[in-house]
């Protein structure tokens, strides 16, 4: 694989229910507790900062799959369209729709709907179980997934008790006391728990500025997992390889290399589809890999639907492949507002009706993200992912700021003609007659598939 890689991380648990067939994730089973354990643990006091343990989740219906799967193709797009053919990137739909799912819970009217939309919730849909209950916690030899929900509230804000009933039973999560006007104490607080959750691939999630006296509550969802290989690599045949860039460049990687059991599959126009099954038969990673022709990245990124996929998918055939793919390591963050924004949930970020959350009026999400780390060698995989938003209060409005300590244009202007007095730029505030222009020369520093089966088309 000395070509363009598109990896589809997004869709590794959504695929892995294809390719092996499973109707449905199902939960397992809990251990039976009697009732005054099962009270004690949902008495038990919890520490600042910290969050409970999440239950074992209700098995999702049928169609959250799907949605999940049409919610990571939807941001997906985009996000690769704005980003360079050279740039790196990475999202995790589930973790990101895990806490999407939670501002739903406290949502109705406008808010409610742009999110069930943006979610791809089915029109009859009932308040399902939240996305994380796709991938039910695993701890074995060879798969470890783990899923966490974190709430932060400041000490004034009342959050209703329905609300709160939906977090601890839905979400296995209760709302925490943090007081969140203290920026770097929260934003320590709660990127000390992200690490935590995320064996320490994820440790700056939230900043200080994201906080202010106004910030109510902050909500974010991690995910960690570590998966190997059905059949691993042989480290002693990774060398070196030639990998080539958007821009026709190459560079030296290390390439693993193997003849290995997969799943593989080909088309006439030059794109390749590679499926690997990690142990425990939950997760399968999935690589699709353009024809080596100008934008042909591009073209299967705008491609990329549930549909396109499910085509993909079903046309894998058990192989004996001749692999050569780089061993690599992904740290991307995704603009999470403004895409969602753009998705159309954009009353979440002006006038949010969180009403079913809380009596206060006028809340909205003031700052959202989503950070992803992702690494594969020859062993297997090993990934994390985390999404924040913060809830700030629009009632009493924030002071506005005008800070000249740049260059700046003045005018001095009649005030109802507007005829102007004076017209001049402030450039150096402490030279006494600043008329000389820039020295000559100075520049600016820019601050074929099986018989039969349908073929994926790729957009034109």
């Amino acid at each position: 694989m000395n070509r363009l890689l598109t990896l589809a991380l997004f869709a590794l648990p959504a695929v892995a229910a294809f390719c092996q067939g499973a109707a449905e994730p199902k939960a397992p089973a809990a251990p039976p507790r009697n009732a005054s354990a099962a009270q004690a643990e949902e008495n038990a006091p919890v520490k600042e900062g910290e969050a409970k343990p999440a239950p074992q989740a209700e098995a999702a219906p049928a169609w959250r799959a799907e949605a999940a799967l049409a919610f990571g193709c939807d941001f997906y797009r985009p996000l690769a369209a704005q980003s360079a053919g050279g740039q790196n990137v990475a999202l995790s739909p589930i973790c990101l729709a895990n806490l999407l799912d939670l501002l739903l819970a406290g949502s109705v009217g406008r808010t409610a709907d742009e999110l069930r939309r943006v979610l791809n919730y089915p029109t009859n849909a009932t308040e399902a179980a939240p996305a994380a209950a796709l991938l039910p916690a695993t701890e074995s030899a060879g798969l470890t997934i783990r899923q966490a929900t974190g709430v932060w509230v400041s000490p004034a804000f009342e959050v209703k008790p329905d609300f709160q009933t939906a977090l601890k039973s839905r979400f296995g999560a209760a709302t925490q006391p943090l007081d969140l006007s203290k920026p770097a104490e929260a934003a320590g607080k709660i990127n000390e728990w992200v690490g935590k959750q995320t064996e320490g691939k994820i440790t700056k999630l939230v900043s200080p500025g994201e906080f202010t006296r106004e910030s109510r509550m902050a909500a974010v969802s991690a995910l960690y997992f570590k998966a190997a290989w059905v059949e691993h690599f042989d480290p002693a045949k990774t060398k070196p390889g030639e990998f080539k860039l958007a821009g026709g460049k190459t560079l030296a990687v290390p390439m693993m290399a193997g003849d290995l059991k997969a799943r593989y599959t080909a088309w006439p126009d030059g794109l390749a589809a590679l499926a690997m099954d990690f142990q425990g038969g939950k997760l399968t990673f999935l690589a699709l890999l353009p024809p080596d022709a100008p934008n042909a990245l591009a073209v299967l990124e705008s491609s990329l639907t549930p549909a396109f996929l499910h085509a993909v998918t079903g046309s894998l055939r058990p192989e004996k492949v001749q692999i050569q793919m780089p061993r690599f390591s992904i740290t991307a963050s995704a603009p999470a507002q403004a895409l969602l924004a753009a998705l159309g949930a954009d009353s979440l970020f002006k006038d949010a009706d969180f009403s079913a959350m809380a009596s206060e009026p006028r809340l909205a999400v003031s700052s959202m993200n989503h950070q992803v780390s992702f690494a594969i060698d020859e062993a297997g995989a090993e990934g994390a992912a985390a999404a924040s938003a913060v809830i700030t209060a629009k009632s009493v409005r924030i002071p506005l700021k005008f800070v000249a300590n740049r260059p700046f244009v003045f005018l001095v202007l009649d005030h109802d003609s507007l005829a102007p007095l004076i017209i001049g730029r402030a450039a150096n505030p402490s030279a006494a007659n600043p008329s000389a222009a820039a020295a000559p020369g100075a520049t600016e520093t820019p601050s074929t598939p099986a018989a039969k089966k349908p073929q994926p088309k790729l957009k034109q």
